[in-house]
């Protein structure tokens, strides 16, 4: 399958009149327990990029084994890209390189039998999971 993306002119570098960062060393973030998230403790978090015009926070998220992130809703929208272990969504497992998109609606729950560690990019408002009685 061919894919057409619409031809667009070279635009000028942002980076210099807006400070915007292109590469963080992830070993120079320091791994903090992820109550901004607001879900069952056990996870760590490292913030790498957060946007407040944007509504963005990037990070990685490190689960420890056996964690399961409850049914939950957030604000934002999210994608995420599996760089450890293994989840299991939906009764379907994901590994390593998969991929997941989620909406602003119900998700979950999500397993993680092994533990495992994602990218995770919220975009659209606050990263902060709303769970328990729906």
């Amino acid at each position: 399958m061919t894919r057409h993306f619409p031809d667009i002119p070279p635009q000028d570098s942002a980076v210099v009149s807006t400070g915007l960062r292109l590469g963080v060393e992830a070993d120079d973030v320091d791994w903090e327990d992820a109550e901004v998230l607001g879900l069952p403790e056990g996870l760590k978090i490292k913030i790498i990029n957060e946007n407040e015009s944007e509504g963005r926070t990037d990070m990685l998220v490190k689960y420890p084994p056996g964690y399961v992130e409850p049914r939950h809703v957030h604000e934002s929208a999210h994608a995420c890209i599996i760089l450890e272990g293994r989840i299991i969504v939906d009764g379907r497992e994901l590994t390593a390189g998969d991929y997941i998109y989620g909406q602003q609606k119900s998700h979950g729950p999500w397993e993680f039998p092994d533990g495992g560690m994602n990218f995770v990019s919220f975009v659209g408002g606050s990263p902060t999971h709303e769970w328990g009685d729906e």
